[in-house]
């Protein structure tokens, strides 16, 4: 280990050389100089995560049924847009002038509804479809709420002999979003951790 000394004497105070064991004046052997190793920095306290990091992070453990969820309503909005453009061109076709002044309304402004319709839901999907992939607690809310009412719907149209499908599908889509991990990856706390 090299010896390195302090540049001036403990006791007399002369200024000495780098390499001197004694102080040329007092002869008083000198010291040597101990490096101070300093201690590594200690990591700060780590404040509480941002909402937005939060989500981020959520973000990254996104459960697999969300996705496909996502795809399937991103699917609907696709033929609800579909449906809307091919309504409007049959209306388009059925409202001509002189059918409206001497047939009346007909079919045509039911189409134009129809495809209006059509067109609003492609777009609620279509913003359903981002709330889902991101975790927001809105479509959460705004899917189980549809998949309710989709439920009911169905049931009632076992009556005149269509709906068992929908039954199935909306009761798997109910049952797979009031799971706890699915619930808290939209930001909505299980039963357990209610107060």
């Amino acid at each position: 280990m090299e010896r390195t000394t302090t540049p001036f004497c403990d006791m007399c105070g002369t200024p000495v050389a780098a390499d001197a064991r004694f102080c040329p004046n007092c002869r008083r052997e000198l010291r040597p100089v101990i490096p101070q190793v300093s201690a590594p920095p200690q990591p700060s306290p780590t404040a509480p995560p941002t909402a937005e990091e939060a989500r981020e992070r959520v973000t990254l453990i996104r459960p697999r049924g969300v996705g496909i969820l996502t795809a399937l309503t991103v699917i609907a909005g696709i033929i609800d847009l579909f449906a809307g453009v091919l309504f409007l061109a049959y209306a388009t076709v059925s409202l001509s002038i002189l059918y409206v002044i001497f047939v009346g309304a007909g079919p045509g402004a039911l189409f134009s509804v129809l495809s209006f319709g059509c067109f609003i839901f492609g777009i609620v999907a279509f913003i359903l479809a981002y709330g889902l992939w991101n975790g927001r607690g809105w479509a959460w809310i705004w899917t189980l709420i549809s998949s309710i009412l989709g439920l009911i719907v169905s049931i009632i149209g076992i009556t005149v002999g269509v709906g068992i499908i929908g039954i199935v599908v909306y009761a798997i889509i109910i049952y797979y979003l009031t799971r706890a991990r699915v619930r808290s990856f939209f930001g909505k706390r299980t039963l357990a951790s209610q107060p």
